[in-house]
């Protein structure tokens, strides 16, 4: 039987040593060592902080086999180091343990590199830190050996164990272990009944959802596997087959679990446990890789997710790995949909394949069993911008601080906006590259309209503004007409008592085009509604359906049809428009049983349609079964009957529906009855059972018990208390499927909702199956501890500078043993400033100044629990200007016109990076140049004299300029003859030296005669103001004559 164990992430595990080889007369110790370790995919370097979280792209990313091969390091003069030291006792015998691995961690988990990691003569050993701080140690008794891990001090997981503080120079010493054999869980991975080999396993402790990095395995070539050694306790495992390997079965949990939380402990006691078998189902797989559409350059580290054919999106994820490929899967055979969706900060648009930006225009992926869809690639564009101005209809002006939202394709607003500046300019984005709809919206007391571009006030007339990859789509202005505001009060009909909190909508008059500007009452009644455009409008008061009033047009009408108009002016707010709201409705029926008679005494409650809400209108039947229910505003309702628990019939929605949900909504119209509304109740069955605790096994009173059906999970209304013995009963029961749950109150009850079968997800629960009339038993629940979640800030880093102005993003990460994560809130010191319910968790920080600000972050998981992460320090810096300078010309270099002047200019910046660089001749621009090199050659110049700069500009505007040059063009005309100076260089050439003019090109010819009747050119040189040398090798015998041309 193959087994392997303590398979790691590569940034999580590093090679131990071997005993040190002693060299005679040697001063040094060495240590070299080699060893094949087996690495676990990035899913594990996930899992290590959080296995309870969702995994994405746990194939993605996954190295088979890596060897690592330690360096041998030299120990000679080693400077005096921190250390932790003691022994490694077996735990039985009291010996010392020998040749036991020893691993250190730093608080965030991650392994440190240390030296001396291995138990020597007596247990000894001795690790050699790289430096003071907090560690956790783990004694990593081998496979062969049959002991069990242990983190200091005699803990097994690694969250529970102690830390030990090491302080400069310290010596930490009595660190020992006591270690104890383990067992060994053992099982046989199958397809069909054929055996699976090289299939990896994963273990977690079943109790907090830890994942036990050291215990992975991997099957043999028959199938069976053996994980250990382990320490009693209960244990969750997990088989992950990889598509890369061919491996096409849908991975599986022990014992039918669908994941984590579902999954059946397995419990080791004082033996090795076997039997533990899977049978895998078969699968296919999705595969490709995810470039830049523009460079080709792949794309690592994006999120790709899938949906079924109906776009209901799976739990199945990947991430692209350092090559930019991914694998999905293994998946069940079937068609699906493909979406890579980077993080905003990626810069990269979301994109459904193939290169479609909507599920709508997306193409289905056919997956088969046993094999993988390969070349499924997506090539993403960068993101764009939207600029424009915005500016005063009438006048022109620019308007500043006007907000502007965008919308996409499908009419979904983003949550990306931006606000016009002093000079009106704005720039909305990044934004995906695609159609987008564009909108001004000023404050109402800027006194100007909503508009749509290209200047509608209605977003079906917008025409999209169409954004491109890596671009900034411009001139997409705006002119606001002035705007003016509808004022009034709503009251109670009759006894004239504000009315508060009620919605007002309204509609152009001309057209009854709804826009979308909206108002609500204050407390006594008044509200303003706008901005509006000029015109004339239809007005409507909009109640809540709780509040019991019935919706209403101006001037009192129950429907735009015969509301009058309001005239609005810009610049004003019209006369008082009021209102005063009526009610109105009835509802009525008959409640018999399954033979047809008459149920008196049977209480119904109603509840709107719209928003579930209970509304405070109920009734009880009479003698004869009948009912009314009233007065109601027109609208949508829900009706239940509610029989007493003692008359035995079970609660029933209209029309047969065991849930509120799936009940038949009842129209109710203003001044008429709603007839016909009738039940025919069944016997109820009765369950009954107690609640204890899970730790304890003691009962818990005074615990509420929530009923809800199998099919959907929707909770039923029957609901009761445990007494004083933990004992429950629920009555009122139609008969079906349901499962049942115990709900605390968790500020008052330390423990978490828990269902029946023992599980904190209701997919696992166990279902209960009743009949009419049926009394059934026996139904215990233990109930879960309350455990919070962890939270820490990841990025920026705790004492980052931040350049300012700047808007720093906060990305926290977390994790919870007992349940998914509701939402993560950031505060500045102890003022909020957002939260987020979806990982991974940001807030945006504006810095405007510089200065020093805290942060944090609380978590809060699904039942409400909390923590808080360790604060963060960022330090807001002043921008430094860019540092310029002109390499060429030189300063004081002449030239002849017309001349052809290069120059060349050095920028950098020490905080950010430079926009641009501007070359310029005294005030006036030569070139404006946004990438290096910053080169210009200046053309045609003019004899005189010249300054030359150049000023750089960086990515926050700051500027700099370079220290000026002047250069010197002399009018052109026949070349200055030139005295030569002639000799001979340390080589013997001939070397002749002499004055030169900027841009003459200077000729030296040779004749071995002054008669010969040709002159040969044997060097030249273009002149620079400077001298020019330029030399020759003579004959080796004879006379030879030289002289210079110049053009």
């Amino acid at each position: 039987m193959l087994r392997r164990r303590r398979w790691l992430p590569l940034a999580q595990r590093q090679p131990t040593e071997p005993p040190f080889q002693r060299l005679s007369g040697a001063l040094n110790a060495f240590r070299c060592r080699s060893k094949e370790r087996s690495l676990k995919s990035n899913m594990h370097q996930r899992q290590e902080g959080n296995m309870a979280s969702s995994m994405r792209g746990s194939r993605s990313a996954r190295i088979s086999r890596v060897i690592l091969i330690a360096a041998c390091l030299g120990m000679a003069a080693v400077q005096a180091k921190e250390t932790i030291s003691g022994h490694i006792y077996n735990a039985a015998t009291g010996f010392g343990m020998v040749g036991i691995d020893l691993d250190v961690f730093d608080p965030a988990g991650k392994p440190v590199k240390v030296t001396g990691a291995k138990s020597g003569v007596g247990g000894a050993y001795t690790i050699t830190l790289p430096g003071p701080g907090t560690y956790r140690v783990r004694a990593d008794a081998s496979l062969t050996s049959g002991f069990a891990d242990q983190f200091y001090d005699h803990q097994f997981l690694k969250s529970a164990a102690t830390p030990i503080t090491v302080n400069p120079g310290a010596n930490v010493t009595g660190i020992d272990f006591h270690l104890s054999p383990g067992w060994e869980i053992r099982g046989r991975v199958t397809a069909g009944g054929a055996p699976l080999g090289n299939v990896d396993l994963d273990l977690f402790d079943a109790a907090t959802g830890e994942f036990l990095s050291g215990y992975p395995g991997v099957t043999a070539p028959d199938g069976t596997f053996a994980v250990g050694a382990l320490p009693a306790g209960a244990y969750i495992l997990r088989v992950q087959p990889d598509p890369a390997l061919g491996q096409f079965y849908v991975e599986s949990w022990y014992n039918g679990g669908t994941n984590l939380a579902s999954a059946t402990p397995i419990p080791v006691s004082s033996a090795h446990v076997s039997g533990i078998n899977f049978d895998l189902a078969p699968g296919g797989s999705i595969s490709g890789t995810v470039t830049d559409r523009l460079t080709g350059r792949i794309l690592p580290g994006l999120d790709l997710d899938v949906f079924d054919a109906t776009g209901v999106r799976l739990p199945y994820n990947a991430i692209t790995d350092t090559n930019g490929q991914y694998y999905m899967g293994p998946m069940p055979a079937g068609q699906y949909y493909l979406r890579v969706d980077p993080k905003p900060d990626a810069g990269y648009e979301r994109q459904y394949y193939p290169g479609a930006n909507l599920l709508a225009n997306a193409a289905l992926i056919t997956v088969t069993v046993g094999r993988n869809v390969p070349n499924i690639d997506f090539a993403l564009a960068r993101a764009g911008h939207i600029q424009g101005t915005m500016r005063d209809a009438a006048s022109g002006a620019p308007l500043a601080g006007v907000d502007l939202d965008v919308f996409d394709s499908t009419g979904i607003r983003l949550d990306i906006s931006a606000t016009s500046q002093a000079d009106g300019t704005y720039d909305l984005g990044p934004l995906p590259a695609g159609d987008y709809i564009v909108r001004a919206d000023p404050a109402l007391a800027l006194n100007h309209a909503r508009v749509y571009y290209p200047g509608t006030f209605f977003r079906a007339d917008a025409v999209p503004v169409t954004v491109t990859a890596n671009q900034a789509t411009t001139g997409i202005d705006f002119d606001l007409p002035a705007a003016g505001a509808i004022a009034g009060t709503m009251v109670a009909a009759g006894t004239g008592a504000p009315v508060a909190g009620v919605d007002l909508d309204v509609w152009r008059a001309a057209d009854t085009n709804r826009l979308d500007v909206t108002a609500t009452t204050a407390p006594d009644g008044s509200y303003v509604l706008g901005p509006l455009p000029a015109g004339e409008y239809f007005v409507r008061a909009d109640p809540a359906p709780t509040s019991g009033w019935a919706v209403e047009y101006h001037p009192d009408r129950p429907g735009i049809e015969g509301a009058v108009p309001v005239v609005v002016v810009a610049g004003q707010t019209n006369a008082p428009v009021n209102f005063e709201l009526d009610p109105a409705g009835w509802i009525t029926g008959m409640i018999a049983d399954a033979g047809g008679q008459p149920l008196p005494g049977i209480d119904l409650d109603v509840y709107d349609a719209v928003t579930d809400l209970r509304l405070p209108f109920s009734a009880v039947t009479d003698s004869n079964g009948f009912y009314v229910i009233g007065p109601l505003r027109p609208g949508s309702y829900k009706v239940r009957a509610d029989p007493n628990p003692l008359l035995g019939y079970a609660l029933e929605y209209f029309d047969a529906q065991t849930t509120r949900p799936a009940a038949t909504p009842v129209e109710v119209v203003a001044g008429a009855a709603r007839s016909g509304v009738d039940f025919t109740l069944e016997r109820a069955a009765v369950l009954s059972g107690r609640i204890v605790s899970a730790d304890t096994g003691q009962p818990i009173p005074n615990m509420d018990l929530d009923l809800l059906q199998a099919a959907d999970g929707v909770r039923l209304d029957q609901t009761v208390l445990t007494d004083a013995s933990g004992a429950f009963t629920i009555t009122d029961v139609p008969a079906g499927q349901y499962i049942l749950r115990g709900d605390p109150d968790m500020a008052t009850q330390p423990y978490v909702r828990t269902y029946y079968g023992q599980t904190t997800d209701p997919a696992a629960a166990t279902v209960i199956s009743v009949a009419a009339g049926e009394n059934r038993t026996g139904l215990e629940i233990a109930l879960f501890s309350q455990v919070p979640p962890t939270v820490a800030i990841t990025s920026p880093a705790d004492q980052t500078a931040v350049v300012v102005p700047a808007t720093v993003e906060l990305v926290a990460e977390t994790s919870s043993p007992i349940g998914a994560i509701a939402q993560v809130d950031f505060y500045e010191g102890n003022q909020w400033l957002a939260s987020d319910s979806t990982a991974p968790y940001t807030a945006p920080v504006d810095f405007t100044g510089p200065g020093s600000r805290t942060f944090k972050a609380v978590a809060t998981d699904i039942f409400g629990l909390t923590s808080t992460s360790a604060p963060i320090t960022l330090h807001g810096v002043e921008n430094q200007a860019p540092v310029v300078a002109l390499s060429s010309p030189a300063d004081g270099t002449s030239y002849v016109a017309p001349a052809e002047v290069t120059l060349t200019a050095t920028a950098s910046d020490p905080d950010g990076s430079v926009a641009k660089v501007e070359l310029f001749n005294g005030a006036t621009r030569l070139a404006s140049l946004t990438a290096a090199p910053y080169t210009f050659t200046w053309a045609n110049v003019p004899a005189g004299d010249y300054t030359l700069t150049a000023v750089a500009t960086d990515d926050r505007g700051l500027t700099a300029t370079s220290t000026p040059v002047t250069v010197h063009v002399q009018a052109g005309g026949p070349p200055t003859p030139v005295a030569l100076t002639i000799g001979l260089d340390a080589s013997g050439r001939v070397e002749i030296s002499f004055g030169s003019e900027t841009n003459r090109t200077y000729y030296l010819e040779a004749a071995d005669g002054l008669g010969a009747a040709a002159w040969v050119v044997v060097a030249q040189a273009t002149g620079d103001g400077g001298p020019i040398r330029l030399t020759d090798t003579p004959p080796p015998a004879g006379v030879r004559f030289y002289r210079v041309r110049v053009e």
